[in-house]
Order: C-alpha cells, then structure tokens, then sequence
C-alpha cells in the first residue's frame, strides 16, 4: 500500500505531528531499539523520586509492635493494682 495517497498518506503527516508535538516527552522514555526490554519500557518512574514500600512496611510492623507492647504493659499494671 502506498503512503503517497488515500489514506496512508495522513499516516505519514500525523506520524510528523506526533514526533513534533511529543519530542521531549520522547527524549525522556527508553529507546525501543532491536529487542525491546518490557521491564525497562514499563518503567515510568525515571528520573522521578520513587516512595519506597519497604519502608512504610517496617514503620507499620513498628507501629504495630508499640501497640502490642503497650496493650501487655496495661495488663501486666492492672494485674499489679489488684
């Protein structure tokens, strides 16, 4: 099929706008180049700051472990009180 009339032919110009339009955008995301690499491409966090779940994990466990204490700590003084 020829890009050169019918309806290919706006494939061919909007495919110029694109590259236009979202240049910088294009210049920040991997390149697809021979095999591509879906783990790498997926990836939309590059060069942003990424919240780290770990972390908020370990702040609940601990949050967590504070209660229990404290729950034990309110049964063991009230046994002490009778």
């Amino acid at each position: 099929m020829s890009t050169v009339q019918g309806l290919k032919r706006y494939q061919v110009e909007n495919n110029k706008k694109l590259q236009e339009k979202w240049s910088d955008e294009f210049k920040n995301q991997y390149d697809n180049v021979g095999v591509p690499n879906a783990f790498r491409a997926r990836e939309r966090s590059r060069g942003k700051r990424l919240f780290c779940l770990w972390i908020t994990m370990c702040l609940h466990l601990i949050r967590m472990q504070a209660q229990r204490l404290h729950s034990v700590y309110k049964d063991v003084s009230s046994k002490e009180d009778m």
